[in-house]
């Protein structure tokens, strides 16, 4: 039966499966003639990733041939803002959510948790309600654990590079996980001789003994997810997007300890795979035009053939039952011999080593392809070296231009007259102290030696450089800003915090397009694909129910942004006093720091830690005020601020307030000759007063006999003392009691 579809070649094994083998290689031989162009793309995209001029076989030998890598920066700067944004501390954007329950609509309510809040709500759909939201949970938690299970966001992240550098990713899945292998776990021993059994059906206890075993562990069966290179995959050429694909090939490389280990799993036929190995002993492995270039661009060498390496054709598509059939392939009762069944086969040159028809409850190929750039009526998207490949181009010709134009005006040109020079001299170039032997020759008045300097152009050159530089900005979406590097001279820089805000979110405003591209075509089919896989295939009947499944990317982009501005405005708010007791700083403080990419649960701490911080603040200011109202002994005091205390308990009139005055001024270095003056006539004035009070005369010209000698010499106190200015005191001291007007008579 096999020869309807093919031959098998001379000395080969013969297998009904070479019909549906041939099958699988004109459809991969089909798509790769056609999509020669598209590789060459890719190709392209990768030099100029890895800063490799398309040019450099063709370069003269004066060039400089140096390369500007304005595209990497450019590539890494959109791959660091997509992973920014579908990862971080809240994990990769998706939701779901119960479906909205016919009955809530037609009273009226909008959403559950609405609904929730109504006491009047009746009690049966209270309890709907209960039971969707557990299963939503449980059904939450499985998901993320399948993504957790499969190392989504590792995956994620190989995929993204291919995107932004070749313009697609394409992700397989969701697909059986091979069989996770036995792992030692704790068991309680088996029950061996008889007595035990007996003991144990008559329910006598005996304590069990507890061992560590190998045990397979007994799971459903787990999703998985594999990220595939573009190179690597070859789709249906008459579909414009995945849903229109009737088939796709994915092709695989494996070495022959591979293969082997592929009769070990279910699916896969031994026997196949025996006829496989004995026909192709060294493996059927030749490299592809796009495989030889990767490997010349990566500086390895490429060799003819690898020895035990294997070309697998992994074809998912439709198959007919008629073709199915003859393949061996064991068909259901009443099957349709032209009915199209969505199959699995697995091809390595004449011999098919898996043939398989999907259980799945809704088939579909498993494979997503999701554009960095849209291209009408193409599967294939348009990554950032293709989009700017064009300025690259252009702005590495300046730079080499500008080296080279440097280069050459270093030096004149030199002409020489060879008639003029002596017979035998060999021109060596000019060096220092060189030396010309020349000819004199009559009516000749022109030099023999012309030295012609070479014009600089660096102006011009460094005009047009710049200004495709600025023009692989515009062809990208990408400013510089988003890579850290701000042109202060192109306008782009911005004093103010507002105003850089509005500059970073005009700047992300492309990659929000980028991120509905993820959505639409990774996120949403992948969350949905998992859901389908749970619901047909888990055995926990309480995560299942009718959920509504939602991408994340563009709308978290979209809150941070306005939050940010919203989060200014709030804190500002925050400052009016009206508004001051309706706000919960405690929830404004968590929720900038959600904002900002950081773990609240780090970072603040808990309303327990929060309230016993407080309780030792107040304790510390009560200790604090307790020490400032309790009086220190003088004992304990410094003499000046025991003399300063003392001053300040002293009444301006008392007689003892110039003395005092004066002795903290002398404690602390501040007591000038006027300031003494003015002190000592105050004394003289508080004397005089005291002495009238007391009609005590001889005790006055007692006192005015021990004044300082300048009075005494002056004959005594004048009619009137003229106004003496002290210095100001020390910052702490207080000032001296006030002088008399002058002109003022004493008593």
């Amino acid at each position: 039966m096999g020869q309807e579809f093919g031959t098998i070649e001379a000395g080969k094994p013969v297998s009904i499966t070479s019909g549906l083998a041939k099958l699988v290689q004109d459809k991969f031989t089909w798509c790769r003639n056609l999509r020669f162009l598209q590789q060459e793309k890719w190709l392209s995209a990768k030099m100029a990733f890895d800063g490799i001029d398309y040019y450099g076989a063709e370069e003269d030998a004066n060039q400089s041939g140096i390369y500007l890598n304005f595209t990497q920066m450019k590539t890494m700067a959109a791959y660091s803002q997509i992973m920014s944004t579908m990862t971080g501390p809240q994990g990769y954007p998706w939701y779901i959510q119960p479906t909205p329950d016919p009955e809530l609509v037609r009273l009226g309510f909008t959403n559950t948790q609405e609904a929730e809040k109504n006491p009047a709500l009746p009690s049966d759909l209270k309890d709907n309600i209960l039971k969707a939201n557990i299963a939503c949970d449980g059904m939450r938690v499985k998901i993320a654990d399948n993504l957790e299970e499969t190392h989504w966001e590792e995956k994620f992240a190989r995929g993204v590079l291919d995107m932004v550098i070749l313009g697609t990713m394409v992700v397989k899945g969701p697909f059986a996980a091979p069989p996770e292998p036995k792992k030692w776990m704790l068991v309680d021993e088996d029950e061996s001789n008889v007595m035990d059994k007996i003991k144990g059906a008559i329910g006598m206890i005996r304590a069990k003994k507890q061992v560590y075993k190998l045990v397979a562990p007994n799971e459903d069966p787990r999703p998985d997810f594999e990220i595939v290179s573009p190179f690597e995959f070859y789709p249906d050429p008459s579909a414009f997007c995945i849903e229109d694909c009737m088939w796709v090939v994915h092709r695989r490389v494996l070495n022959k300890s591979q293969l082997v280990d592929l009769a070990k799993i279910d699916g896969f036929k031994a026997d196949e795979i025996e006829k496989c190995l004995d026909a192709y002993p060294k493996g059927n492995w030749t490299a592809e035009t796009w495989e030889s270039r990767v490997y010349a661009l990566n500086q390895r060498q490429t060799p003819l053939s690898r020895g035990d390496r294997f070309v697998a054709l992994e074809y998912w598509g439709y198959v007919s039952g008629r073709e199915l059939e003859l393949a061996g392939v064991d068909m259901p009762d009443g099957y349709d011999k032209h009915k199209q069944y969505m199959a699995c086969i697995w091809s390595i040159g004449s011999y098919c080593i898996k043939i398989a028809i999907s259980q799945l409850e809704k088939p579909y190929i498993p494979f997503m392809v999701c554009p960095y750039e849209k291209v009408l009526y193409n599967i294939w998207g348009r990554g950032i070296p293709e989009k700017m490949r064009d300025p690259q181009d252009i702005v590495n010709a300046a730079a080499r231009a500008m080296v080279d134009n440097m280069g050459i005006a270093a030096g004149p040109q030199v002409i020489y007259d060879t008639s003029r020079m002596i017979n035998g001299f060999k021109f060596e170039g000019i060096k220092p102290w060189g030396v010309w032997p020349l000819k004199t020759l009559e009516g000749l008045t022109a030099p023999p030696v012309t030295f012609v300097p070479v014009p600089s152009i660096l102006q011009e050159l460094k005009l047009l450089q710049d200004n495709f530089k600025m023009f692989i900005q515009e062809v990208t979406s990408m400013p510089d800003m988003t890579s850290g590097y701000s042109n202060s001279a192109a306008g782009q820089h911005n004093r103010t915090a507002s105003g850089m805000s509005m500059l970073f979110n005009a700047a992300t405003t492309y990659t929000k397009g980028v991120v509905f591209n993820i959505d639409n075509n990774i996120t949403k089919p992948m969350i949905r694909r998992i859901y389908d896989w749970n619901m047909q295939y888990s055995s926990d009947m309480m995560i299942k129910g009718d959920f509504n499944i939602s991408a994340g990317g563009v709308s978290r982009l979209m809150q941070n942004e306005s939050k940010e501005g919203s989060m200014q405005q709030l804190v500002q708010l925050v400052q009016d006093p009206d508004f001051k007791p309706y706000i919960n700083k405690i929830a404004i403080l968590k929720e900038w720091v959600r904002l900002h990419g950081f773990d609240d649960t780090d970072m603040i701490n808990s309303d327990q830690q929060a309230e016993q911080i407080k309780q030792n603040m107040m304790q510390q200011e009560a200790q604090m005020e307790h020490l400032k109202n309790v009086p220190r002994l003088r004992a304990e005091m410094p003499r000046p601020d025991a003399l300063l205390e003392m001053l300040q308990n002293t009444e301006p009139t008392s007689p003892a307030y110039p003395a005092i005055y004066e002795q903290v001024a002398l404690s602390q270095d501040a007591m000038t000759p006027s300031m003494k003056l003015a002190l000592d006539i105050i004394k003289a004035q508080t004397l005089a007063a005291s002495q009238q009070q007391l009609q005590l005369p001889q005790e006055l010209q007692t006192q005015q006999q021990s004044m300082p000698d300048d009075y005494q010499r002056a004959g005594g106190f004048p009619e009137t003392i003229p106004q003496q200015v002290p210095s100001a005191p020390q910052q702490g001291m207080p000032m001296p009691p006030q002088m008399p007007p002058q002109g003022m008579p004493l008593e």
